[in-house]
């Protein structure tokens, strides 16, 4: 089965709530700062435990749109009952059905004013996923408001990582187009596409850039050490390319990790015998961005004349064509 097609069964939801809850892991001591961009994102685990502890107040006319949302995608009954009239409901209830879920941007369009910052957050994430440049320019003003409070700043960082913006250097368009690429349903990079130019450093130190490596065959495999069903193809997908001829093509291995240990681990674990780099950026890295990472694992096949001939390492008779 196609590696997309095996992850994207397990729904499009797992592409951005996948990666926003194992990205955001670093272990940051709270501390005020002057806005989202400057402050520290959460540690996982207290990121999560902020999360499950906050109440969300939705008006009638919220809580009515949403559960009809449910209703017509046949969600749980359980949840619609909480939401009939007024409702005060945890943010993690929520979250899962709203998250870049197809249909919902009726609802998106109800919370983007909604008082609790982070929910109004989330919300301009997901319609500026849609192309709302409104949206990214609100997720800018958030991102950059010296108002909100330390903790507000943090759990707006925490997210933004996770969902591969930098708050630091991305300005309102550039998170628009990266959200659009990162939840829209068609590739950025699509076959007959000319390959963009890209440069990488290899575990071992080598730099690799695309000038150099025309000629060959290019095979970029993006996984991560938090992707399960990477790990459980990665032997599959080793014992594949390993068939490749060194003389013909030339395969590297993306790692997402932004932890360096994990992703040299996982190298080490598994013998990947490819050239092996780790963007330590997550989602929001150069490589991530460049080839329109969506879903892990992700694949690009780039053939001699430097054009995109697959976005799938599973047929190697059409790679080595």
């Amino acid at each position: 089965m196609n590696s997309n097609v095996l992850h994207q069964s397990k729904g499009k939801i797992m592409r951005l709530w996948t990666a926003i809850f194992l990205a955001v892991c670093f272990g940051m001591p709270l501390e005020a700062a002057d806005t989202a961009a400057d402050a520290q994102p959460l540690p996982g685990a207290e990121f999560m435990e902020l999360l499950a502890k906050k109440q969300i107040e939705l008006t009638p006319a919220q809580a009515e749109t949403l559960r009809k949302f449910l209703s017509d995608t046949k969600k749980e009954d359980e949840l619609a009952e909480k939401l009939k009239g007024e409702a005060s409901i945890s943010i993690v209830e929520i979250l899962p059905h709203i998250v870049n879920k197809d249909g919902c941007q009726t609802v998106l369009a109800r919370l983007r004013d909604h008082p609790d910052v982070f929910l109004r957050f989330v919300a301009n994430c997901g319609l500026a996923g849609s192309g709302d440049s409104d949206a990214s320019e609100a997720i800018y003003t958030m991102l950059h408001d010296k108002h909100l409070n330390a903790l507000d700043q943090r759990l707006l960082k925490s997210w933004a990582l996770g969902a591969g913006i930098n708050p630091a250097k991305d300005d309102s368009n550039s998170i628009l187009q990266h959200l659009i690429t990162l939840m829209g349903t068609t590739q950025k990079l699509k076959v007959g596409d000319e390959c963009p130019s890209f440069a990488a450093t290899t575990q071992s130190g080598v730099d690799l850039n695309f000038k150099t490596l025309k000629g060959k065959i290019i095979v970029l495999h993006f996984w991560s050490s938090s992707c399960a069903p990477c790990l459980a193809q990665m032997p599959e997908h080793i014992e594949r390319l390993s068939k490749l001829s060194p003389d013909e093509a030339v395969v590297v291995f993306v790692s997402l990790d932004e932890d360096e240990k994990r992703f040299e681990a996982s190298v080490e674990k598994y013998g990947m015998p490819f050239h092996n780099v780790c963007d330590k950026s997550g989602w929001g890295g150069t490589m991530a961005r460049t080839f329109g990472v969506k879903q892990l694992p992700f694949d690009i096949v780039i053939d001699a004349n430097g054009v995109v001939l697959s976005n799938s390492i599973t047929e190697l008779s059409v790679i080595t064509k």
